[in-house]
């Protein structure tokens, strides 16, 4: 009866940290106003057949439904599956989170919702939490340092704030965490048959490299270190049997999605541009210290470097301590064994390796690049962090573990997570937008794949008109209007006054806003 009770707590426990985890995340969502360009990629590149669709000098009503067209599916869209696949082909990212993002869009034919893509982050952020537990169970063996692991992802500002970006990398969070416990359980129970370590290995890295590219280098360290470990065990025959899963799995990859090899190493892509950004010695130490700032930030409320010192301070003094005394039934306990105490080593070794890699390489300085490894920056964090106040005060470790980390998070979510994602910076630009609903307006666009990054402000008009920012003849010939809004890529000021003295009913005009690419005036 013990047991069944134990069980049911258990669980209990577990499913109230994934509602808590979805009920912040449904709550910020309806704070979420706007998007970012690459969220409104994901649905073009999920659900439509093109990008967007302008014609110059063509004035369009109802706008946001002519751009929702190409964000949703049609009749004859819907479980298109080839669409996907040709639209990824041509894009740089792999296809599976955009092949679950067009399923569900097709079961909403014309329906453009966020919740689309909050849904399949709640799916997998539940996910990572049962599976933070089951990691911090496998290397500490204790249920409340597990339990707290879980609780602190589940409520993190930084991760709550993510929750809201509509793109792929909650998913591929999930895949490196769950490629890290597969390595690090096999070291802690390995079996004479490990059929189903193999098998393991095959679908989550199959899975991971379809979702993003950062999962296969993040997997590149995992498994460099992995084979350093089999040689010195001197598991040969398990070498051997790894390194024909990775074969397997790399023709798969190639098999599934041949475009593969052209994103990593080829022509233009970002590929391209990371094997630059490599060799170029720029300032490497610089952008060492924005990732680093942005980690603290994000899901730190900005202490980490205070709270990496303070443990590895009680780390010594443990190691120290732990020389003079002579065992006996009455020594502290700790929630690390020698072998936990390792596969900690090889948790932060790779992602050590993989931040100091991406710091070389990626393409923008920008958070997401850094989130495949925050689930084990978070698991090896709070282990630590468990470990040593335990060893110093028995009777008061979960106490004294969760105020620090309730105290990081509120720090976090009142000082130093931004919420990007919400949008909120476009606040104004919408009012805007709202405010003049009854005008219409004219965008003059530098380049096409900018024009979604307005589509909400743009919904709100009562026509909007394209032209092309190096062929204006036809604006200063065709527009009649006394007073329209008018949307500039880049720069504005010359074309503004060039309106002005070329339009005669237009005799003055007033900046309104600047917000994605785009400034807004108003002319009459």
């Amino acid at each position: 009866m013990g047991t069944k009770t134990k069980f049911s707590r258990h669980h209990i426990l577990m499913i109230a940290m994934i509602l808590l985890s979805t009920v912040i995340t449904l709550f910020l969502s309806t704070q979420k106003i706007n998007y970012h360009l690459d969220e409104l990629l994901t649905y073009s590149l999920s659900n439509g057949t093109d990008y967007i669709n302008i014609k110059p000098g063509e004035t369009y009503e109802l706008y946001g439904k002519h751009q929702e067209s190409f964000l949703t599916p049609s009749g004859e869209t819907r479980f298109n599956y080839q669409n996907v696949w040709k639209n990824q082909a041509e894009d740089v990212h792999p296809p599976f989170y955009y092949t679950i993002f067009h399923t569900i869009s097709s079961f909403m034919p014309g329906e453009f919702t966020k919740y689309i893509g909050i849904s399949i982050n709640i799916f997998f952020n539940a996910l990572i939490i049962l599976l933070l537990y089951k990691f911090s169970m496998l290397i500490t063996n204790s249920r409340k340092a597990a339990y707290l692991t879980s609780l602190f992802w589940a409520v993190n500002p930084g991760i709550m704030s993510d929750m809201m970006f509509i793109r792929m990398y909650i998913m591929t969070m999930f895949f490196c965490l769950l490629i890290s416990y597969v390595h690090v359980k096999f070291m802690k129970d390995v079996t004479p048959s490990n059929s189903r370590f193999f098998l393991s290995l095959f679908l989550v890295s199959l899975g991971g490299a379809l979702t993003h590219y950062y999962f296969i280098v993040f997997t590149f360290f995992v498994c460099a270190l992995f084979v350093f470990y089999l040689l010195y065990k001197k598991q040969i025959k398990h070498l051997l049997m790894y390194v024909g899963t990775y074969i397997l799995t790399i023709l798969a990859v190639l098999g599934i999605f041949p475009s593969v090899y052209d994103h990593i190493f080829g022509g233009e892509s970002r590929g391209q541009e990371s094997m630059e950004n490599l060799m170029n010695m720029g300032d490497y130490l610089g952008s060492i210290q924005g990732f680093w700032r942005i980690i603290s930030n994000t899901l730190f409320g900005g202490v980490l470097l205070i709270a990496v010192f303070a443990i590895g301070i009680l780390l010594i003094m443990i190691s120290l301590r732990k020389r003079k005394i002579v065992k006996t039934d009455h020594d502290r306990q700790s929630v690390l064994d020698r072998p936990s105490i390792w596969n900690i080593v090889y948790l932060l070794t790779t992602c050590s390796l993989y931040f100091l890699l991406i710091a070389k390489i990626a393409v923008y300085s920008a958070e997401r690049y850094m989130q495949p490894i925050y689930p084990i920056i978070i698991l090896t964090f709070t282990a630590l962090l468990y470990h040593a106040i335990q060893y110093f005060s028995k009777r008061a470790p979960v106490f004294i573990v969760s105020a620090a980390l309730v105290l990081i998070s509120i720090n976090g979510y009142v000082n130093t997570t931004n919420f990007e994602y919400l949008r909120l910076q476009s606040e104004e630009a919408i009012e805007l937008a709202e405010k003049y609903s009854d005008k219409d307006s004219i965008v003059i666009f530098d380049r096409v794949w900018k024009i979604p990054a307005s589509y909400v402000e743009l919904s709100n008009y009562k026509t909007v008109t394209f032209y092309d920012k190096s062929k204006l003849n036809p604006l200063y010939q065709n527009t009649d209007y006394d007073e329209f809004v008018l949307y500039v890529h880049g720069e504005a000021a010359p074309i503004v006054k060039d309106i002005v003295n070329k339009l005669p009913q237009i005799i003055s005009y007033k900046k309104l806003s600047s917000y994605a690419y785009t400034d807004v005036y108003y002319l009459q």
